[in-house]
């Protein structure tokens, strides 16, 4: 299997190097073809998984992925992509030892036709279904992009390594207009989304706008009410998930959420007018949500555990690098950012230490309240070379569904790792 995926990505990498030419070459019947390979390495010097110690793990990761869009006539055209990855696993032996095995797996990147209604100079308007990746915050590099990476009831985010989006099912209707001279540019997105993750099916609908100023920078918000139509109540919001005070009110915990989302943006290039500046340089980005609104006893108890907040600056190279952004984060949940509990007591929106006898207050109150990323990216036509530094919210997987990706690896204050990774486009 494991030469297998060197083939693999050996094959599409030369298929690049051949292909005649450059990213989204237009093929015969307005038929698109792109895509890209890559390799990457790092390391965590300190890190843990599953509670015990990950001093100077090795990582990497291959990957390849091809694309397809297809431009049915000037209003409709069907995206479609498949991705393959071929990574080493985490995993512990009941004895304590640390064994490791690499796995290949292939998943869609993308399944979707969309429908324009209205698209010119100044205003578009066009509708998407199917699966598709989404991201809103163009800045974040890392860190953020909360709205759908997040979850509320139990508090889970996991983040990828040059990946800061999530795929989304379902539809979103989107529309963009100039305002006037076109300084003002107005941006709405609404979706109508399924639940991938358990419990599935639910549907949620979500709003997002933005006011675009210019080059000068922009503010966006969002509105989900996630899961609000339940495809199975009794999962979503179990009967006997509940919670009795010593006042004899009884709660009921559910899986349901209303998301209130805001980020913003501010480019001082525009005021500074200097060519020194590399095109991302100065930029200085934000964003915050509130991911669920309502509180429950014991559990959820305060609406602070539920708002993470990051920021971030891009540090000026003057050209010498694409992007060099450094971001930091704060997000006060209490309990552990895993979904074991959750998936292993029939999709009940239980935090995992809840039923355990550790002092989370001690361990995740404050320990892993504080996350940070330094990543840098440089272009050279085709190839991109990637680096980052980070302590951010790495989890670690196994192909086992016992040992999937319930454990963040830098849960630890000391805990931290770096990765480079090399890429070509075609």
């Amino acid at each position: 299997m494991k030469y297998l995926s060197i083939k693999l990505c050996a094959v599409v990498t030369v298929a690049a190097f051949l292909s005649t030419a450059e990213v989204n070459d237009t093929l015969t019947n307005g038929t698109i073809i792109s895509g890209y390979s890559s390799f990457e390495f790092g390391q965590f010097p300190k890190a843990e998984y599953m509670e015990r110690p990950l001093n100077h793990w090795w990582i990497e990761d291959m990957r390849a992925r091809l694309e397809c869009t297809a431009t049915l006539n000037d209003w409709t055209r069907i995206r479609v992509g498949i991705e393959c990855e071929y990574s080493p696993t985490f995993r512990h032996s009941n004895v304590g030892s640390i064994a490791s095995e690499f796995f290949i797996r292939y998943y869609p990147h993308q399944a979707e036709g969309i429908l324009s209604f209205l698209r010119n100079d100044r205003a578009r308007l066009e509708l998407g279904i199917g699966y598709f990746p989404y991201k809103y915050n163009e800045d974040v590099r890392n860190l953020g992009e909360y709205f759908f990476r997040m979850r509320p009831y139990p508090g889970y985010i996991d983040t990828k390594f040059d990946f800061p989006l999530e795929r989304l099912l379902g539809s979103r209707l989107h529309s963009d207009f100039s305002v006037g001279s076109g300084f003002i540019k107005l941006t709405n997105d609404l979706l109508l989304l399924s639940a991938t993750q358990a419990p599935v099916y639910d549907l949620s609908i979500a709003y997002l706008g933005r006011v675009t100023f210019g080059n000068i920078g922009h503010i966006g918000f969002g509105l989900d009410l996630n899961r609000c139509l339940a495809a199975n109540d009794s999962l979503t919001t179990p009967p006997d998930d509940i919670y009795v005070d010593s006042l004899n009110n009884t709660y009921h915990y559910s899986s349901k959420s209303t998301n209130v989302l805001c980020y913003a943006s501010f480019d001082p290039k525009a005021l500074l007018r200097s060519d020194l500046f590399g095109k991302e340089d100065l930029k200085i980005y934000g964003e915050a949500a509130i991911m669920g609104t309502k509180n429950y006893p014991y559990r959820f108890d305060s609406l602070w555990q539920r708002i993470p907040v990051m920021g971030g600056i891009n540090i000026p190279t003057f050209k010498v690098l694409d992007v060099f952004a450094c971001e930091v984060e704060w997000w006060g949940n209490p309990w552990p950012n895993s979904l074991y509990l959750m998936y292993f007591s029939n999709a009940r929106p239980k935090p995992q230490g809840v039923d355990q006898r550790y002092d989370t207050l001690t361990r995740y109150k404050i320990s892993d309240n504080w996350k940070w990323s330094v990543y840098a990216k440089r272009s050279f036509k085709n190839m991109e070379i990637i680096a980052q530094i980070a302590r951010d919210h790495f989890h670690g997987f196994y192909v086992d569904l016992s040992e999937k990706d319930w454990y963040e690896v830098c849960a630890r204050p000391n805990s931290w790792y770096y990765v480079l990774k090399f890429k070509y486009n075609f």
